[in-house]
C-alpha cells in the first residue's frame, strides 16, 4: 500500500513508483503517479473517519492495488529488456526492505498498547493479528475468524488493514515467476498482457461466486478474489511497455491519439470518484461490476498520465500537496487506522473538531517518524541522522526483544483481590488445583456461606441457553464453570439472529439484510430443545431487537408504540418456544452495551441505555404474562451502578467490543445464576437462590 519514491533510475525506481515503463532507457520520474497514490490514501483515511460521503473510499485499496501492478510488472519487464534476465531474488528483497521495517514499527507500537491498555480477549486476538501481519498473511487470518470489514458487531482488530499488505506481498510472490516463465518462453509482453487479462477476469468471476449476500467477507479478504485489480496494472503495464518504443517512432500517431487519452483520463477520474462517494461496501454489486469497473477506471486514469506526462491531467494529479502525500502514503496507511481506534471520544473527551485534529496531528507524527527514521533510510540504505550509527545495533535488538515479549509470552494480569466460588459441595480458591479442575481466577460477585463439605453431591441439571451471539458468549462463560455447581450448559444461541425479523436493520451505522437463517429462530431453538432435553431454558435477547429494523417497509425501532406490540408478540413466542419440551424457563434481562463508537464520536442508537431500559420493561410484561416464567436480573448483576461497566469486582466481564461477555464473566454471573437455575427445578438443593444478588 502507498509505496513510495525513490530518486534512482531503472528498475528500482519502476517498482517504487517513479517512472514510465520504457523499455529502452532508465525509468523517468512520473510525478502524476505519486498524486493518484495521494488520492487512494487520503479517500481510504475520510472512508475510516465515518463521513457519509466518502461511503465508497475503501476502493482507495484497489487504486493502490492496481498501481502496484502496473509498477511491479512495469519494473520487471524493463529488467528484462536492459539485463535479459530478472534476478527474482533481488526483487523479493526489495519488496522486503520496503514493507517488512515500516510494519514492524506499527505492529511493535499495537503490541505494546495490546500489552498495557487492551482487554484480555483484544490482548490475545492482537498477539495473533501481529503474527500473521508480520507473515503476510493477515487477510487469511480474518478470513478464517470471520472477522467482516462491513458492518460488524464485533470491535476490529487494530491491524485490521494489514489484510491488503497480505494481499499484495502474496502477489509479489506469485506474479513475477509466471512473467519470468512468460519471458523465459518467448512469450513476450503480449502473453503477459494476455495472461494479466485472462486471470483478472477469473478473479472477478471467484469473487461473484463468493460474495454472498450479507457476507462478503471470503470474497473481501482473499488473494484469491482481490488479485484482479493488481493484475488489471499488470496488463496496462505490459501494453504500455510495448507502445512506449513505437509513440517514439511514430510522433503524429501520438499527436492524433491526444484528445483521447485525454478524454479516457477524464473518464477514468470521474468514473472513480463517483465510486469513491457512491458505491457502499454492502452494496449487491460490488463484486458483481463494481470492482472491476473501479479497477478499470484507475487503469484509465495511470494510462493517461504515463502516456501524457505533461498534459493537463497529469499536471493536476503533480500539484505538491498531492505528491506528498503520495510519497508518504504507505506511513499514513499503516498507522492512521490502529491511530483512529485509540484516539477515540470515549479516551479522550474531544468531538467533532476537536477530535479529528487530534487523530490527524497524530497520523501527521507517527507518519514523519517512521518515514524520516525508518522508511528513507532504509530505501536510501542510510543511517538516518537523528541516531547515531552506535545505536543502531541497540535499538533494533531492543525492538526485536519487545516484539517477541508482546507477541509470544502471555499476557497475565492478576485479579483485583484473592477470590473463592462457592461450587455444589465445596469451596475452592481462585487458581487452586492444575489448569481445567480450578475455578477461574475471579471474584464472587457476592460473598456466599460454604454449604457443607459432607453433604451429598447435588442431583445434576442440564440448562440451554438461548438467544443470539450475547447469549453464546454468555453459555460459553457458564459453560466454564457450570461444572462447580453441577448444571451441564447446552449453548443454543444464534450468531447474528435474536427474535425481532424484518427486511433490514441498521448496526454500527451500516445497513444490511437481515439473514435468511433468521426467519428459522424457531426451528433452530426447537431442535436444540429436542436434543438437549434441558430441565432449564434460559433465555437472554435483547442486542438485535435494539436495532434499528425495517418492518413492513417502515424503519421502525424499540420505543415506537407499533414495534413494540410487535416485540411484546416475539417475546411470547420465544418463551413459549423455550418451553415447549417441558422445561422451566428463565429469562434474562439484557445488560447494558457500550458498542463500536462511530467514527466522528458520539453513541450509536442501539448503544443508549434507554433502549435497554425499554427493552427489559418488555421483558418484564412477558415474564408476567406467562404464569411459572422466572425472570432474572442481568443486567443489575452486570451493572451494579446502574451503568455499562467493563469489569465487576475486578473482573473483565465483557469483550472489547463492549456488547458480547468474556470468559471470564462465568466467575461473577455463575454463582448467581447458576444456583438461580438449580433452584427453578430443585427447590430444596443446599445452595439457596436468595442468598445471590442480582436476582428478581
Amino acid at each position: 500500500m502507498g509505496v513510495a519514491v525513490e530518486r534512482r533510475s531503472g528498475v528500482e525506481a519502476a517498482e517504487e513508483g517513479t517512472g514510465t515503463v520504457a523499455p529502452r532507457r532508465p525509468a523517468a520520474h512520473v510525478a502524476g503517479l505519486d498524486g493518484v497514490r495521494g488520492l487512494a490514501v487520503a479517500a481510504v483515511v475520510v472512508y475510516h473517519l465515518g463521513y457519509g460521503w466518502a461511503r465508497g473510499g475503501y476502493l482507495g485499496v484497489d487504486t493502490f492495488l492496481v498501481l502496484s501492478g502496473f509498477l511491479i510488472t512495469g519494473g520487471l519487464l524493463a529488467e528484462h529488456e536492459r539485463a535479459g534476465r530478472i534476478r527474482l531474488g533481488a526483487f523479493w528483497g526489495r519488496r522486503v526492505r520496503r514493507l517488512l521495517p515500516a510494519l514492524l514499527l506499527v505492529v511493535a507500537a499495537v503490541a505494546v498498547w495490546a500489552a498495557v491498555a487492551a482487554l484480555p480477549d483484544e490482548a490475545r486476538s492482537l498477539r495473533l493479528d501481529g503474527l500473521t501481519a508480520l507473515g503476510f498473511v493477515s487477510n487469511w487470518r480474518f478470513v478464517l475468524t470471520g472477522q467482516g470489514y462491513f458492518g460488524q458487531s464485533a470491535a476490529p482488530s487494530l491491524l485490521r488493514h494489514t489484510w491488503s499488505l497480505g494481499v499484495e506481498a502474496q502477489l509479489y510472490l506469485l506474479w513475477p515467476p509466471v512473467v519470468v516463465y512468460l519471458l523465459a518462453r518467448r512469450r513476450g509482453r503480449q502473453a503477459t498482457a494476455a495472461a494479466a487479462i485472462a486471470l483478472a477476469a477469473a478473479s472477478w468471476a471467484l469473487g461473484a461466486l463468493l460474495a454472498h449476500p450479507g457476507n462478503v467477507t471470503r470474497a473481501y479478504y482473499g488473494t484469491d478474489t482481490r488479485a484482479a485489480a493488481f493484475l488489471v496494472g499488470a496488463a496496462v503495464a505490459a501494453c504500455l511497455s510495448g507502445a512506449a518504443g513505437r509513440q517514439e517512432a511514430a510522433g503524429r500517431s501520438r499527436q492524433r491519439r491526444r484528445p483521447f487519452l485525454a478524454l479516457l483520463g477524464v473518464a477514468g477520474a470521474a468514473v472513480t470518484v463517483y465510486l469513491w462517494t457512491h458505491l457502499a461496501g454492502t452494496s449487491n454489486w460490488l463484486f458483481h461490476g463494481g470492482l472491476a469497473l473501479a479497477a478499470l477506471s484507475t487503469a484509465a486514469v495511470i494510462a493517461a498520465i504515463v502516456l501524457r506526462p505533461a498534459g493537463w491531467l497529469a499536471r493536476a494529479f503533480s500539484l505538491a500537496p498531492l505528491r506528498l502525500l503520495g510519497i508518504v502514503s504507505f506511513g499514513v496507511y499503516l498507522w492512521h487506522w490502529p491511530l483512529f481506534l485509540v484516539i477515540t471520544e470515549r479516551r479522550t473527551g474531544l468531538t467533532g473538531p476537536a477530535l479529528l485534529s487530534a487523530r490527524l496531528a497524530a497520523v501527521a507524527a507517527a507518519t514523519a517518524f517512521s518515514w524520516f527514521l525508518i522508511e528513507r533510510p532504509v530505501l536510501e540504505r542510510k543511517a538516518p541522522r537523528l541516531i547515531p550509527r552506535a545505536w543502531h545495533p541497540v535499538l533494533a535488538a531492543g525492538l526485536t526483544v519487545a516484539l517477541a515479549a508482546v507477541l509470544v509470552v502471555p499476557v497475565v494480569r492478576p485479579a483485583s483481590r484473592p477470590i473463592t466460588l462457592v461450587t455444589a459441595g465445596r469451596t475452592v480458591a481462585a487458581g487452586a488445583g492444575p489448569v481445567g479442575t480450578a475455578a477461574p481466577a475471579a471474584p464472587s460477585p457476592a460473598p456466599a456461606p460454604t454449604p457443607p463439605t459432607t453433604a451429598a453431591p447435588p442431583t445434576p441439571v442440564s440448562m440451554a441457553v438461548l438467544g443470539d451471539s450475547v447469549s453464546v458468549t454468555l453459555g460459553d462463560a457458564l459453560a466454564a464453570v457450570g461444572r462447580f455447581y453441577a448444571v451441564k450448559v447446552t449453548n443454543g444461541g444464534i450468531v447474528g439472529c435474536g427474535v425481532a425479523l424484518g427486511t433490514a436493520v441498521r448496526s454500527d451505522g451500516q445497513t444490511s439484510p437481515v439473514p435468511g437463517s433468521c426467519y428459522r429462530w424457531q426451528a433452530t431453538w426447537q431442535a436444540t430443545l429436542d436434543q438437549a432435553r434441558p430441565a432449564v431454558a434460559v433465555v437472554l435477547l435483547g442486542r438485535w431487537e435494539l436495532l434499528d429494523r425495517q418492518l413492513n417497509g417502515v424503519w421502525q425501532h424499540i420505543g415506537e408504540p407499533s414495534f413494540d406490540t410487535y416485540l411484546a408478540q416475539q417475546l411470547d413466542l420465544a418463551i413459549d418456544t423455550a418451553g415447549s419440551d417441558g422445561a422451566a424457563v428463565v429469562v434474562c434481562t439484557a445488560p447494558y452495551f457500550q458498542g463500536l463508537e462511530p467514527p466522528q464520536g458520539g453513541t450509536y442508537p442501539e448503544n443508549e441505555s434507554v433502549r435497554v431500559d425499554l427493552w427489559n420493561e418488555l421483558v418484564r410484561q412477558a415474564v408476567a404474562r406467562h404464569p411459572g416464567t422466572q425472570l432474572f436480573d442481568l443486567n443489575a448483576l452486570m451493572s451494579p451502578d446502574g451503568r455499562y461497566t467493563d469489569a465487576v469486582d475486578g473482573v473483565a466481564v465483557r469483550s472489547s467490543d463492549g456488547v458480547h461477555f468474556s470468559v471470564a464473566a462465568g466467575a461473577v454471573v455463575g454463582p448467581a445464576l447458576l444456583p438461580f437455575v438449580r433452584g427453578a427445578v430443585v427447590p430444596a438443593d443446599t445452595m439457596s437462590r436468595g442468598m445471590h444478588k442480582g436476582l428478581s
